[in-house]
């Protein structure tokens, strides 16, 4: 998938905080590949067997999106940074 450029996430962020099904559809296809990534990177390999990168991903984002209304936008990357942290802390949870 084409990566989003900054401002349509800033955007879609907005949407997505008004209940725009689309909007999060949409942040959730884009981001949610880039964060099982990063979650895969960081998985132990022990932990690998028992755990999926999916699975984390899928609980990020389910907290993510319930939380959306205490998400700022700032900067590039915020979106992906606070996504990819909120699947850290999922992960060390698990």
């Amino acid at each position: 998938m084409k990566p989003i450029e900054n401002h349509k996430t800033q955007h879609l962020v907005a949407l997505a905080k008004e209940g725009n099904e689309s909007a999060l559809n949409q942040l959730c296809s884009v981001y949610g590949e880039r964060v099982r990534r990063i979650i895969r990177l960081r998985l132990d390999q022990k932990l690998r067997p028992k755990l999926d990168s999916v699975d984390v991903v899928q609980d990020a984002l389910i907290l993510a999106l319930g939380g959306l209304k205490d998400f700022t936008y700032r900067n590039e990357g915020d979106f992906l940074r606070w996504l990819s942290r909120i699947a850290e802390n999922k992960l060390r949870v698990s």
